[in-house]
């Protein structure tokens, strides 16, 4: 690899391994068909709702930023009767060149309950009801899951055992 391919190569995607924070008991559960009942006192519970699933997450956010430039052009001259007179006019125009994406991680924490998703962050948290999900896709470190029209991307430390639940669940 050369200087300039260190400069302006590609960068290499990295892993996001999460720790998990789960106790073994209950992941075992989930991995022999059944539900297991966590106690938390970080997110309030519906009446009749039991949370199955309590770990750390990071949640990807993809955005697409439009690149502009501005375009001046104008002119200007002297008075015809005098010479301390000017006269000029100009017009500004935002032009659109292109466009990039950008994405932005936040580290929270993931519940699934009996009727709930929930990621708990303080700038991009969601709580989605289940009979919204449009599609779920498991990652061995991660989980896309589809509300309607929207997509959140999150990084778990299981990401099939999250997929099991979800599978449970429906």
């Amino acid at each position: 690899m050369g200087f300039f391919d260190l400069l302006f190569g590609q960068k290499q995607q990295q892993t996001i391994h999460m720790p998990s924070i789960m106790s073994s008991a209950d992941v075992n559960t989930i991995q022999m068909g059944q539900f297991p009942s966590i106690a938390t006192n970080d997110i309030y519970l519906q009446k009749g709702e039991i949370c199955y699933y309590a770990d750390n997450a990071r949640l990807m956010n993809e955005k697409v930023v439009k690149d502009y430039i501005r375009r001046y052009a104008g002119t200007s001259f002297n008075g015809i009767i005098f010479d301390w007179m000017r006269y000029g006019q100009g017009y500004s125009k935002k032009i659109q060149v292109g466009q990039h994406t950008e994405t932005e991680y936040f580290d929270g924490k993931l519940f699934v309950t009996s009727k709930r998703t929930i990621f708990l962050q303080k700038e991009a948290g969601f709580d989605k009801k289940h009979t919204s999900i449009t599609a779920i896709n498991a990652y061995d470190n991660g989980i896309e899951i589809q509300y309607g029209s929207r997509t959140y991307t999150v990084f778990v430390p299981d990401g099939y055992l999250l997929n099991d639940l979800f599978e449970l669940l429906h």
